[in-house]
C-alpha cells in the first residue's frame, strides 16, 4: 500500500487523461492520495474530488499557501483581516460540509 501525500489532481492539467492518472496510481500499488488545497476555491475542489475506480481513496487538505497568501496585504490592516476571517469561515464551512474526507 503506497499513498501520494501531496498531489493536485484537481488541476486543469490532470482533467484530459484523469482516468489514465489514476491507473498508473493503481498500477504502481498507490492506494490513497491526498489532494492538497491551495486557496479556498481549490481546497473545496480537492474535497469534491471522486475517481470511479473502488481500489483508490482520496482525501485532501484545505488551507492557503504561503504563495497564495500575499492576497491578503493592502495597506489597510482592516482589509487584511477581514478577508482573512472570510476565507478561515469558508475553510471551516468545506471541512464541515465533508469531514471524512479533509485530513488536514
Amino acid at each position: 500500500m503506497l499513498v501520494d501525500t501531496h498531489a493536485h489532481l484537481f488541476w486543469e492539467s490532470f482533467q484530459e487523461d484523469f482516468d489514465a492518472v489514476i491507473q498508473r496510481c493503481i498500477d504502481t500499488k498507490v492506494t490513497t492520495i491526498i489532494n492538497v488545497g491551495v486557496d479556498v476555491r481549490l481546497s473545496e475542489k480537492a474535497t469534491l474530488l471522486q475517481s470511479n475506480n473502488d481500489q483508490i481513496k482520496f482525501y485532501s487538505t484545505i488551507g492557503i499557501h504561503p504563495h497564495e497568501a500575499v492576497k491578503y496585504f493592502s495597506d489597510q490592516r482592516q482589509e487584511i483581516s477581514d478577508k482573512i476571517g472570510q476565507d478561515l469561515k469558508k475553510l471551516e464551512e468545506i471541512y464541515t460540509k465533508n469531514p471524512q474526507k479533509v485530513i488536514g
